[in-house]
């Protein structure tokens, strides 16, 4: 039988079958990759919105624009000019957005909610979509989506994962000023190296054991 994976948006909490299930974002923060001392609420407020907006406009709702941004409390537009220039000029065909995703193998149970899978330049490409500077674990990230088994559809049915493995990988920064910046690779120890690697999986479920290893010694 399958498992059914749920999400409660408003606390950001997973459950397979009814068991809690951690994310990502709280493995990479748990085993002190993302250090949220240093990230301002007001930059998660943009983050947050600026992503469902750009959801909201590859979903097709109707309403999305200037009114609907400033409702939300960030009158910014130029994060979305430049995700839209970004689109435009990168040939960009959304297939999958805010996929969540789940690897439901007992010991290495995750969960989590990529921005972007589809074709860029004709190449299928996950993308994910920051509005702030780039970080080491943001391949990480990548990779931990890519890993997952599992897709979850919107009634929490599942489906194995059907993205192509030697899709590419992209982190697509977005700045204020309406410009962005598409980035292929990133910092790995003391490397730069493409986000495709196998060394970010490999740095992926290190991670992963890490976060099993420490919850063990609470139990």
């Amino acid at each position: 039988m399958s498992s059914k994976v749920t999400f409660n948006a408003d606390l950001h909490t997973y459950h397979v079958d009814g068991v809690p299930a951690p994310s990502v974002t709280t493995i990479l923060r748990d085993t002190g990759l993302i250090d949220l001392r240093f990230v301002k609420k007001s930059g998660m407020h943009r983050g947050s919105v600026v992503h469902e907006i750009i959801h909201l406009f590859e979903d097709g709702t109707p309403e999305l624009g200037e009114a609907e941004i400033k409702k939300t409390g960030v009158d910014e537009l130029g994060y979305l000019s430049a995700y839209l220039s970004f689109r435009k000029q990168s040939k960009w065909e959304t297939y999958d957005s805010e996929q969540i995703v789940a690897n439901l193998k007992d010991t290495e149970l995750y969960c989590g909610t990529a921005d972007l899978f589809g074709l860029m330049h004709g190449e299928f490409t996950l993308l994910d979509i920051k509005t702030g500077s780039p970080q080491s674990w943001h391949g990480i990230q990548l990779a931990a989506y890519m890993c997952a088994d599992t897709h979850v559809m919107r009634d929490g049915a599942t489906l194995r994962n059907s993205w192509p493995k030697d899709a590419k990988r992209r982190n697509l920064y977005l700045r204020k000023d309406g410009s962005y910046r598409l980035s292929a690779q990133g910092k790995l120890g003391s490397s730069v190296i493409p986000y495709e690697d196998p060394a970010w999986e490999n740095a992926w479920r290190m991670q992963l054991r890490f976060y099993n290893m420490d919850l063990g010694l609470k139990i």
